[in-house]
């Protein structure tokens, strides 16, 4: 988060911090099932995904971001986020059906 590991998004999101608090560790566990994915950083949060839903009539509704030269990926897949919850003890929100995506990325940086 620092933009210490040149070569990503991250030297951009370092920029965008006025202080920085030291990272935290926790065992995550991805739950890889395309637009209906779940991740959960352990004693931290979680995030569930579903799909969007049309809200007149109930079908599902398919969009996609595509950039060929993407900043972060070439193709983010949108979906709702289900459920968005973090306590750190610094950051403590949760969130439901709000915005969500699915991208596949390829991230190589080079340490300080």
């Amino acid at each position: 988060m620092t933009g210490e590991a040149k070569g990503s998004a991250f030297d951009v999101y370092g920029k965008t911090l006025d202080h920085f608090r030291q990272s935290t560790r926790a065992k995550i566990k991805f739950h890889v099932n395309g637009i209906k994915s779940r991740v959960e950083a352990e004693g931290i949060g979680e995030a569930q995904l579903e799909p969007i839903k049309n809200p007149v009539t109930g079908l599902v509704h398919q969009a996609a971001i595509v950039q060929p030269k993407g900043f972060e990926a070439t193709r983010l897949d949108m979906a709702s986020s289900k459920l968005l919850v973090a306590n750190d003890g610094l950051l403590n929100f949760k969130y439901d059906d709000t915005y969500g995506g699915v991208q596949k990325i390829s991230w190589k940086g080079t340490g300080p």
